[in-house]
């Protein structure tokens, strides 16, 4: 059965050049291309020179440890504020001062900006690089006014379907190392592939999902090894999808997300099942999902039943990187525990999924 609702369809909007000085006029940073938000970590770390060892959260996508095993760095986990699912502070300190570790990876999640003012601060306490994470919430605007990804030494943003940033493929990154250089290189056809996969199955899904020959595009990722893409640069057909989907951003038409979500949100029963995930220390959010974080497992396990019943898409969360889970209680309480519901701009979707999930609890 097709879902009658999809997880996270993207937006449509205008291309239109990438503008790396609108860019740097916005944040004060001067970002440079990356074919993928672990490549894009890889070149910060790199470039900052980065030997004793990292420290982040163990609820992350594992993607990143492809970043991690090609460079062989050491890595222990911080814990989480339970309140947002973002970086603990006093946990940051605590192991920082254990460690002396050189480098911190503070991912903003959700499109809700971590507490990152007093996380730069710790850093520079202890002389430890650190490094802005807005993968999830570029565009969000953290306590002090900053935009999130600015933050620290080196700082990326990523574009794929989930995000705020909502393309194909890509990231864009800065390092505070404006020497880095490295061979660039084209895998243009690969690229090429990633975006038919993202404009048929993701962007278009609810038209061509019956089209057979568009799901093929799925295979795409076994034509080229991945590794293969870490250096490379931009197709030319790239710049206006990524220039449109930035400009976008910040002309914000995609604020509507946020007045659905306010919404939904309002008006959906809330019961000491869960907890819906929100803004504890940012001045603006750009969420792109909604996050039930649930006190049993076993009640999530039967709301991940029904959905899938009733047809509509949802992801589950992260599974924890593989890592010694010692002193990090919040983290560990979360593990099965979360539903990622889908925004859409799309009354009658929206109210079915809002009707459906409310009538677990008439």
């Amino acid at each position: 059965m097709k879902n009658k609702v999809e997880f996270c369809v993207p937006s449509l909007f205008s291309n239109c050049a990438l503008d790396y000085t609108l860019l740097r006029e916005k944040t004060g940073k001067e970002f440079r291309y990356a074919s993928k938000g672990r490549y894009a970590l890889y070149h910060i770390l790199t470039s900052l020179q980065v030997k004793k060892g990292l420290l982040l959260p163990a609820y992350f996508c594992d993607t990143i440890l492809y970043a991690l095993d090609r460079i062989d760095i050491p890595y222990q986990f911080y814990d989480i504020d339970f309140r947002d699912l973002n970086p603990d502070v006093q946990s940051i300190e605590k192991k920082l001062s254990v460690t002396g570790y050189d480098a911190v990876l503070v991912p903003s999640f959700y499109g809700y900006a971590a507490d990152l003012p007093a996380i730069e601060l710790l850093c520079r306490k202890y002389s430890a690089k650190m490094i802005d994470d807005a993968a999830q919430s570029f565009g969000a605007i953290a306590s002090d006014g900053r935009m999130v990804g600015t933050y620290g030494d080196g700082g990326f943003l990523a574009f794929s379907p989930g995000k705020s940033t909502m393309a194909h493929m890509g990231s864009l990154y800065w390092t505070s190392n404006q020497t880095y250089v490295y061979q660039e290189t084209r895998h243009n056809l690969y690229h090429f592939l990633c975006y038919l996969n993202f404009l048929f199955n993701r962007q278009l899904i609810y038209l061509t999902r019956h089209i057979p020959v568009f799901s093929m595009l799925g295979f795409y990722h076994k034509l080229l090894r991945d590794e293969a893409v870490i250096n490379d640069t931009i197709a030319k057909f790239e710049d206006k999808i990524l220039g449109g989907c930035i400009q976008a951003l910040f002309d914000e038409t995609f604020c509507f997300y946020s007045s659905i979500w306010n919404s939904f949100t309002s008006r959906l029963i809330k019961q000491e099942d869960f907890k819906i995930i929100g803004n504890v220390h940012g001045q603006k959010s750009v969420q792109r999902k909604i996050v039930l974080l649930f006190q049993e497992q076993k009640r999530c396990d039967e709301v991940k039943q029904y959905l899938q019943e009733k047809g509509i898409g949802f992801f589950a969360g992260y599974r924890l990187l593989p890592g010694d889970y010692a002193d990090i209680p919040n983290t560990m309480k979360i593990v099965n525990h979360i539903i990622e519901l889908p925004i859409e701009n799309h009354v009658a979707r929206m109210e079915y999924m809002l009707n459906t999930i409310n009538q677990l609890y008439f």
